[in-house]
Parts: structure tokens; C-alpha cells; sequence
């Protein structure tokens, strides 16, 4: 049996999507051979939801994070507890960001975190180490580790300074973590990364180690049929993620869609529902209000693991927004819904990874943001198709497999395999 010491920030109970990867893998590598010891934070800078019940096993070891003076009394790692009040907070927080919290507002684990994991192996050694980031500072702890003598995978769900969303600071900080960036990734003996097109980005990078696809997934294919006290006669939508702070990422695409309907069709509407759980940006609820849809579209907020599955799989179709510029990236949130086995209304770029993904399992629908005509046809189709039937269930089971963590832990069993050889 090898040991493999998996180093996660984003762990149970966080409800934020990198925490699903970690959980996923430290599940199921078991399977393929591998004793797993997950180093986590305790009480971290993350989201977690009240209906969320978590308990640690034995093999979850936490560790505090370390903090600035100001920070005694504040939650774990959160840059704004260092600003001023005032107008001027936001310049000085992102001053105090770039300057003080370097990589990132998550540098108080790393120390804590080589701390542990030396004594852990120690006590018992590993074969390999697995640190799966954002946070960045994740990669410091992997190369400390690596400089004492352990093989080291460095995962990047998302990447450092060509990250999608952007990269928030100036020149200088950009040089400094660039040089972090290439120092700490060439000690690396594996990259993983989660799509093909961040691979071979990383790859045209050149940062020295072999780069290898390990996609996310989703943690179990759920066999819930819908709430039997529901509306039948409701065509239910469910959004079940986080909209971030980005300009081309709202859900003003799909309210757009539902806009039309009503417009084209306001009998049918009178059955639509969309449910939206997670996190909204800033101007959902305007924009809900504009287009007069607040009898249509609910908000719910943050809920737990097992509620979002169930919501995903009680629903009619799933609903993912990716930002058309997003080709190189798939969300957990389409995960999630191959795995509740509902069908998918993606609004996105065609040509895209997240696309591919959701051809390949079939059952559902991409289309660009602004095809309005083409996502309201399909999802008036479905409404008049009714629920799935069992072999229509089956066979988005078996097509979604491979998707599912149980069977992607093979693949990551295999990198860390050749690590140790």
C-alpha cells in the first residue's frame, strides 16, 4: 500500500467548488492502492453552509494558519481585515494585498503546513505529496516538501498568472509572482492540471515538469427521482453554483431567455420555476426585477452538498453560465449536474471544453450566450417532452461514468505512480 499525503486548503466543510476535487480523490484513491492523509486547514477563509453536517475521519489532519497582528480575532487568512474603514479602504486594501499578502491572502498555511507534514512523514512516510491549488501558497508548501526529499505532484485546478478571471495587480507584483510561479512549479515532478487546453498552456509555458489531465468530476450519480410532493406540472430550472465578479459572467443570458418566453408564451411560462442556489453577482436581483421575472426566478443562497444534489436531480434541467472567453475551463457546476443525471442547459462559449464535456455525455443543450432563440427552443422542447424515463436515466448513468470521481481516481493514481517510480 503506497501513502500519499493529499494538501488541500479548500476542504469539507468548505462548500467552495475546489473542495470537491480534494474530497473526490481523497475518496476513492483508496481504490487503486494508495493510503491517503489529508492535510487541511482549520477553521479557513472559505464558504460553508448551515445545512452542511461534516465530520472529519481519521485521516483529515488540520492545521491553524498563522496571522498578522491585526488579524487576532478576524477569520483565518481574510486580507480585508487589514484595511481602514472609510473611502479610502478599498485603495488601501489592495495596497496591503499586494504588498503584505504574498502569494496570496492564504500565506498564513504554508509554514503551519510544511510544519505538519514533515512531522507526519516523519512518523510514517509518504511516497508522494498532491497539493491542489488556488491558493498559491499551496505550491510554497509543495516545493519545501519536495526540497526534503518528497516527490511532489503540483495540481493547479486554475492557473496562477494567466488566470481566467484576470490577474489583480500591477507590474511589480506580477514580476515577484511570476518568479515564484517558475521556481516553485520547475521543482515540481508532475503538473496536473483539469482540461486539456490549461495543459497545453502550461506546457507552452515551459516551467520544466511533464503537465497531465486530471478533469474534475462529480462525487456520486444520485438515484433521487423527483420530490414527490412537488408540482407536477412545474418545469423547474435549477442554477446551483457561484456567479462570479466578472463582466461577462451573470445570469443576465438566462434572463434573457425566460424574458422571451414570457414574451412568446405566457401560458407556458405560468409552470416555469428557476431556482438559483449558491452565490448571485452584485445586479442579479435588478436584473430579475427589469425583467419582471421575480414570480419565476427564487434565490436560495449557500446550501450544503447533499441539498444541491438533490436540487440538481428533483430538477427538469440544470443550468450552467460560463463566460463566453472561458474555452479553457469546465465548472464543477456542470459536474454536478452529469451527476444529479439531469439535463443541461449550458450558456456558453460552443467551441469551448466545457461544451466538448457535455457533448460527450449527451442530454442536453450549449448554446453562446446570446442565442436566445436557440436555448428557448430547446427548453421548450424539453418542458413538452415530460420527465426522463428510466432508460433515458440509465443511459445518461452510464455515459456520465467516467466523470464520476470513483473512476477519475484512477487516473490520478496513475500520475502519482509514475511519480514514485
Amino acid at each position: 500500500m503506497r501513502r500519499v499525503l493529499l494538501i488541500a486548503y479548500y476542504f469539507p466543510p468548505s462548500v467552495d467548488a475546489g473542495a470537491k476535487r480534494a474530497l473526490g480523490f481523497a475518496r476513492h484513491l483508496g481504490a487503486h492502492g494508495f493510503e491517503v492523509t489529508v492535510l487541511t486547514v482549520r477553521d479557513g477563509n472559505y464558504a460553508t453552509a448551515p445545512d452542511d453536517a461534516w465530520e472529519d475521519g481519521p485521516e483529515i489532519v488540520r492545521v491553524p494558519e498563522e496571522r498578522f497582528p491585526w488579524q487576532s480575532g478576524a477569520p483565518a487568512g481574510r486580507p480585508e481585515a487589514a484595511a481602514s474603514s472609510g473611502a479610502s479602504a478599498s485603495a488601501l486594501r489592495q495596497m496591503v494585498r499586494t504588498a503584505l499578502y504574498v502569494p496570496d491572502a492564504w500565506r498564513g498555511f504554508r509554514r503551519p503546513a510544511i510544519r505538519r507534514a514533515l512531522a507526519l512523514h516523519a512518523e510514517h512516510p509518504f511516497d508522494v505529496v498532491w497539493t491542489t491549488s488556488s491558493p498559491w501558497t499551496l505550491l510554497g508548501v509543495g516545493a519545501a516538501l519536495r526540497d526534503a526529499g518528497l516527490p511532489w505532484v503540483a495540481d493547479l485546478r486554475d492557473l496562477w498568472l494567466r488566470n481566467q478571471y484576470g490577474y489583480p495587480h500591477g507590474r511589480m507584483r506580477r514580476a515577484v509572482d511570476a518568479r515564484l510561479e517558475r521556481d516553485w512549479l520547475a521543482r515540481a515532478d508532475v503538473i496536473t492540471t483539469t482540461t486539456d487546453a490549461q495543459a497545453e498552456l502550461l506546457r507552452t509555458d515551459a516551467f520544466g515538469p511533464p503537465v497531465h489531465t486530471v478533469r474534475n468530476g462529480f462525487l456520486a450519480a444520485t438515484d433521487a427521482e423527483r420530490d414527490p410532493c412537488a408540482d407536477a406540472d412545474t418545469f423547474r430550472i435549477v442554477f446551483a453554483g457561484k456567479l462570479y465578479a466578472h463582466a461577462d459572467h451573470s445570469a443576465v443570458p438566462f434572463l434573457n431567455v425566460l424574458a422571451a418566453w414570457r414574451e412568446r408564451a405566457s401560458e407556458e411560462v405560468l409552470r416555469v420555476r428557476a431556482d438559483f442556489y449558491g452565490r448571485v453577482d452584485d445586479g442579479f436581483d435588478a436584473a430579475v426585477a427589469a425583467r419582471e421575472l421575480t414570480e419565476i426566478v427564487h434565490f436560495h443562497g449557500l446550501v450544503g452538498r447533499e441539498r444541491v444534489a438533490a436540487e440538481l436531480a428533483d430538477a427538469d434541467v440544470a443550468l450552467v453560465l460560463v463566460p463566453r472567453a472561458h474555452r479553457e475551463i469546465v465548472v464543477t457546476k456542470l459536474y454536478d449536474a452529469i451527476g444529479a443525471l439531469t439535463p443541461v442547459l449550458l450558456l456558453g462559449p460552443t467551441d469551448g471544453e466545457a461544451a466538448a464535456v457535455l457533448h460527450d455525455v449527451g442530454g442536453g443543450r450549449a448554446c453562446e450566450p446570446d442565442d436566445t432563440d436557440g436555448a428557448l427552443a430547446w427548453l421548450r422542447a424539453r418542458a413538452a417532452a415530460g420527465r426522463a424515463t428510466d432508460a433515458e436515466r440509465a443511459a445518461r448513468r452510464e455515459r456520465a461514468a467516467p466523470y464520476a470521481y470513483a473512476s477519475l481516481a484512477g487516473e490520478l493514481a496513475s500520475v502519482l505512480d509514475g511519480v514514485i517510480r
